[in-house]
Parts: C-alpha cells; structure tokens; sequence
C-alpha cells in the first residue's frame, strides 16, 4: 500500500471500454486502505456508485442528515448527487475499507433491487465467508490487470455481478420488481418538473393512480415517498444553487417552484437544519 497524510491505500484505476460503456453496469475503479488516526474524508460528492465494506475498525458515516456508526462486516452505499461524510470513530483497530465504483444505465436499478436507495444506504453484518472471497477475487483480478482484453474485462465484469448477487436478499423481491415502467416515467417526468413546484397529484394523475396507491408503491420500488424524492430533488438544486451562484434566496426559492421565501426557508431548514442564508454564510 502506498502511504498518504491520513491513511495506507492501494487504489485500482479502470478504463472501461466503448463496449463496456453500454453494459447495464460497467467497472470504474476499486480501492482497499488501512486509515490512520484521525482519518476522514468529506463532505463529498462521487459522480458514480460506491460500494464500501468495512473490513476492520468502526468508523461513522452521514449523508445529508442521515448518520450512523459501522463496524466490521457491514457496509454503505453511495449513490451520484448526495453528500457522503465519513470519518473514524476509534483509532483501534485501525480502520480498513475496501470499496467498488461503477456506473451504468442499470446501476441504480440492481442497487435497488439489492434494497439499497440513497435514503437506505446502510447494511449491517453482510460480510460472510463467500462474499470476502468473491472480494479477495475481485482485488486479485484488479491488481493484475495490464492488457486490457475481452477475457480480462468479461472476468471483472462477473465478479462485480457476483458481489451485487450475493447483497441481493435471497427472500427479496423477484426480478420483475425492478423499477415498473410507470415507475421511471413518474421519476422522470419529477426531475424534469420539479422546479415548476409539481404536486404528488399531479404525478399520480401523470400515471393513472390515485395519489395514495401511487405513493405507497412509489415507496416500495425507490424507498422513499415521492413527497421526500421531490424534495430532495429541490434541496440538491438548492444547496447547489446557494453554492455556485450569487442569486437572492428569493429568487432561489421561487426559481424552484416554491411559491414564497417564506416556504422555501421552512423547507429547507427543516431538510439541512440550517435556514438557506446561514447555509450559505457557512460555506464562506
């Protein structure tokens, strides 16, 4: 392992190919590490899927209000678009992480159907005797890869599948559970609306339910209300907006489809804890 300020880390890098590229998934890099004292990492943001396994230690982790403490044999999952802190809790044993980056069309939905959403990104104790080996494989694999070849790149691609499978509950849903067609299309049609301050009613109409079927099957299938997807969808824009532009918080608010400062203030401090001009003043 090569030695930095806070920590011991092998990084694996990947170059996936065009081919690759239009996989459902597609491998971008791996890592595995041994933390110093003090180590932490973050407030940040990955613009792939990450799946972290703590192999030694207790550490805690947060993202955007959510926060919990892990230890050996369990894991967390960070998805694109949300803010991941995580940081040591004890010093001994030290703490040691492996992890496996990829993206793809599909991620996000086998992430689902393996129970994991971006408001349910922990799981506790799924370290067994199978899956640290699949894992062993996986980083045995990654760390001879020289010539990037079909065979190679076909072999990694089936130990990233085999990791997912063995997260995937064996008393889950069934395949066909994966996202339904009117399920993207609510999610869709949420992200290219949402800052014209859309109602749940309206999605629900967009799809045919009524708002109280079409809620509780929404929660099934992402695992959050379209309510708190909506939502975040507006407190991600707006974080982002207090951050990168100089724009009133009026204007902010209103430029999200809130219909006053007043509803966007509440809003977003009952979201982040702060009230949209402390958030921003903290950032300076």
């Amino acid at each position: 392992m090569r030695e930095y300020s806070h920590e011991y880390v092998d990084f694996f890098y990947y170059t996936p190919s065009d081919i690759e590229k239009n996989f459902n998934i597609y491998l971008v890099r791996g890592g595995r590490n041994c933390a110093k004292p003090h180590y932490m990492v973050g407030p940040k943001r990955i613009d792939c899927y990450s799946i972290h396994f703590v192999r030694e230690g207790r550490m805690h982790v947060e993202c955007e209000g959510v926060s919990a403490e892990l230890e050996k044999g369990d894991l967390f999952v960070m998805f694109p678009g949300h803010s991941y802190t995580y940081r040591t809790c004890v010093d001994e044993p030290p703490l040691q992480l492996n992890w496996v980056v990829f993206n793809g069309i599909d991620a996000e939905a086998l992430l689902q159907l393996c129970g994991f959403s971006p408001y349910s990104f922990i799981r506790r104790q799924v370290l067994h005797a199978r899956l640290e080996r699949t894992i062993e494989q996986f980083y045995e694999c990654f760390s001879h890869y020289s010539h990037h070849t079909p065979h190679y790149a076909l072999e990694l691609q089936s130990l990233l599948y085999a990791i997912l499978a063995q997260l995937t509950p064996f008393t889950g849903p069934p395949m066909t559970n994966l996202p339904s067609r009117w399920i993207q299309q609510a999610v869709d049609y949420m992200e290219l609306h949402y800052k014209e301050g859309i109602l749940i009613e309206q999605v629900a109409d967009l799809v045919g339910m009524n708002r109280s079927y079409f809620s509780t099957a929404f929660a099934e299938q992402i695992g959050c209300s379209p309510k708190q997807y909506l939502q975040q969808l507006r407190m991600n824009q707006g974080r982002s907006l207090l951050q990168e532009t100089d724009l009133s918080v009026t204007e902010i608010g209103l430029s999200l489809g809130y219909p006053s400062l007043y509803a966007f203030t509440r809003a977003f401090k009952l979201s982040v804890g702060l009230s949209p001009q402390k958030y921003r003043a903290s950032l300076s």
